[in-house]
């Protein structure tokens, strides 16, 4: 295999199982990726992604999404930026003791720390967003419905849309629209899916976010 495809298979790995694994868990997978998965070929990359899922408890659902997004990502010629290659050399010099003061001294110089609300339901709504098929017709509901509603107001959800993976509008978004906002997912997931799954896909990403740091401060389990 090519440093090239070698190169695009850390990259569509890491971009996969990102929503779904904290950082350490993310190198760890990149490592295995590099030792023991490097044969060209869907089974080896079926392999794989079945050994991290089982490895990091990723259930069977989400497990299917991955497989469609691995094959997809990796068929596509779209140019990746990330290399996690760099991440993992990075974290090996922070093993150092003056590498790991250097980095807590950082961390608490940081003044852009997003509040717990912010990471949870940034969180909540990725692992959402990536568990639909068809994420276009999702927002398109999701809209629909909020206007018919009245639940949220569409134009913070229409910045959702335009840019799935930022989530500034959320700093935007009143308190007491947060149970509407959650409500209203569910039902549209409900509405794609059929309620079965649904109810897999929502309680396994509320499962994830409570495993989340910033729970301890903003559950969103209270907002069922």
């Amino acid at each position: 295999m090519s440093l090239d495809m070698r190169k695009r298979r850390r990259q569509v790995a890491w971009i996969c199982f990102e929503p779904y694994l904290d950082q350490a868990q993310l190198i760890e997978s990149i490592k295995i990726l590099e030792q023991h998965y490097q044969q060209d070929s869907i089974s080896n990359m079926i392999a794989y992604i079945s050994k991290i899922c089982s490895e990091f408890a990723i259930d069977a659902l989400i497990k299917k999404t991955i497989y469609g997004q691995f094959h997809q990502l990796m068929e596509q010629e779209s140019v990746l930026t990330i290399d996690p290659l760099t991440l993992i050399q990075n974290s090996t010099l922070e093993t150092t003791p003056n590498a790991k003061h250097k980095a807590v001294a950082e961390t608490l110089a940081t003044p852009d720390t997003k509040p717990a609300y912010y990471v949870v339901l940034a969180k909540f709504l990725t692992l959402i967003v990536n568990a639909v098929s068809e994420p276009s017709e999702f927002f398109t509901i999701l809209i629909e419905m909020a206007d018919e509603e009245d639940h949220c107001d569409s134009t913070i959800l229409n910045a959702w849309k335009n840019t799935p993976n930022e989530f500034d509008w959320l700093e935007t978004l009143p308190e007491d629209c947060y149970h509407s906002l959650v409500h209203l997912v569910y039902t549209v997931l409900c509405e794609l899916s059929g309620p079965i799954a649904a109810d897999e896909y929502f309680h396994k990403a509320i499962q994830i976010c409570q495993g989340l740091p910033e729970a301890k401060q903003f559950s969103i389990a209270r907002l069922l």
